[in-house]
């Protein structure tokens, strides 16, 4: 029924009214109009009808017909007159006249004429006093096509001046009301985008009076939601930066956590791991080495022979793989310090008979530098198998041992006096290969090569896998 937009209400709200009040005049002053048209009609044929019965009265009552038919052709001739007839007492017609008109459309009056008075009495013929008897009636027919003409210009007329009015109205409606309309569209326009969070949006402050007021007051409303959004938003910011924050230190404490329990959890099983190869180094010592040295000890007390020689020497050599192997396991002796220490102190006892100088440096980096028991493993046999070639092949006087840091890898140097015997790549010993494999397996970097004292010079360089 009503605009979508308040221009348009206003628009309509302003006009409607102007239209219904034309709208109303125009009907009125038509209606005034067009009564006014008929009633000067009904007034033309009552002078018209009068005029016919004060010229026909004595000659009704004489009953001259020739005289009545004189009148009716001279009334006939009056332009709005489209007819005439006298009638008589008993309602029969003395004369009729009509014109040839082509207008079918007209209005018919009627009149008696009365008579009693004498005949030279002037008196007026409607006194009311004298005594009247109907000597006829007069009818006549009046044309309405003057009537139609003036009712059309009477339409025409009125359509125009409410055409006029309306356009004029509005005409003054759009002059004086489009700066309130603006002002108005202004606002809701602006209060739209601010509907849709544009909160930096100000309306223009372009009305007058009341309404400039209400502009200001809507644009300082419009600063403090602006002002409120940007606390909001920043509070919120603050929040998620927040809880984000939290996030992450959860999670880098969940991260510690799970890494608090697996170290945990590998403490556990290395723990129990430890125990269960605790027992099992005791069962082998307390057996095994139990009978390794029974046996030792029973072929010491035969008599010298090369059977016994053999016996005593296989023994000896079980022996010492045995307490190598024991060594490696040993898990509260598992640094690369104490894991060397013990593997000197047996090596000292093979070549004090031997007249070999040995030289052993260790600098204090391997007391932190710790080793599983099979990496343990690798390393003694390594070791073993190099001091097992010099002392049995190379014929040497002197033998160096040196353990130092380079580059976070700690390197071994073992070198000798003696004879070196190279062997190529294609034709490598057991013992050599053997070296090579558990170097591999043990993750170092194993060198062979002529010592600048004339001998064998083995460098083992091994990568830290962790430190105490």
């Amino acid at each position: 029924m009503f605009g979508r937009t308040i221009k348009q209400q206003l628009r309509i709200i302003a006009i409607a009214p102007l239209l219904m009040v034309i709208l109303i005049v125009a009907i009125f002053l038509l209606k005034d109009s067009l009564q006014f048209i008929d009633d000067d009609l009904d007034k033309r044929g009552g002078e018209i009808c009068a005029q016919a019965v004060a010229l026909s009265e004595f000659y009704f009552y004489t009953g001259d017909i020739e005289k009545l038919t004189e009148i009716a052709e001279k009334l006939l001739q009056v332009e709005i007159l489209t007819s005439i007839r006298f009638i008589n007492k008993d309602k029969v017609e003395w004369v009729g006249r009509a014109k040839n008109n082509k207008y079918a459309d007209t209005k018919k009056y009627s009149i008696p004429v009365f008579s009693g008075v004498d005949i030279d009495d002037f008196m007026p013929i409607n006194n009311v006093n004298s005594p009247q008897n109907v000597l006829g009636y007069v009818e006549v027919e009046l044309s309405q096509e003057n009537v139609y003409s003036r009712r059309k210009a009477v339409y025409l007329k009125s359509i125009t001046v409410a055409s006029l009015a309306m356009l004029t109205g509005l005409f003054l409606s759009y002059f004086f009301g489009r700066k309130l309309t603006r002002s108005i569209a202004n606002l809701f326009e602006t209060s739209s985008k601010i509907e849709k969070r544009d909160f930096k949006r100000r309306c223009l402050e372009n009305g007058s009076g009341e309404l400039l007021h209400f502009q200001k007051m809507f644009n300082k409303m419009a600063g403090s939601l602006q002002r409120n959004e940007e606390q909001l938003q920043a509070e919120i910011d603050q929040t998620i930066k927040t809880l984000n924050q939290t996030i992450e230190e959860l999670a880098i404490k969940d991260r510690d956590l799970d890494e608090t329990r697996e170290k945990t959890l590998k403490l556990v099983r290395e723990k129990a791991i430890a125990d269960e190869r605790s027992r099992i180094m005791k069962d082998i010592h307390d057996g095994i080495g139990g009978q390794l040295m029974a046996s030792l000890s029973l072929i010491e007390k035969e008599e010298k022979s090369t059977v016994r020689e053999n016996i005593h020497s296989i023994l000896s050599d079980c022996l010492g793989d045995f307490r190598l192997i024991i060594n490696s396991l040993n898990v509260h002796a598992n640094t690369l310090s104490i894991l060397l220490a013990d593997y000197k102190y047996s090596l000292s006892k093979k070549i004090e008979n031997l007249d070999i100088e040995l030289d052993w440096t260790m600098e204090d980096f391997a007391e932190s530098v710790v080793l599983t028991p099979q990496q343990g493993l690798h390393l003694l046999r390594i070791l073993q198998e190099a001091f097992t070639n010099i002392l049995k092949h190379s014929g040497a006087t002197s033998i160096g041992f040196h353990i130092y840091e380079q580059n976070e890898r700690a390197v071994i140097v073992i070198e000798d006096n003696g004879k070196f015997l190279l062997c190529d790549a294609d034709n490598m010993g057991y013992g050599l290969m053997n070296m090579k494999s558990r170097a591999q397996e043990l993750g170092a970097e194993l060198d062979i090569s002529q010592s600048k004292l004339g001998g064998c010079r083995i460098i083992i360089v091994i990568p830290f896998p962790s430190t105490v």
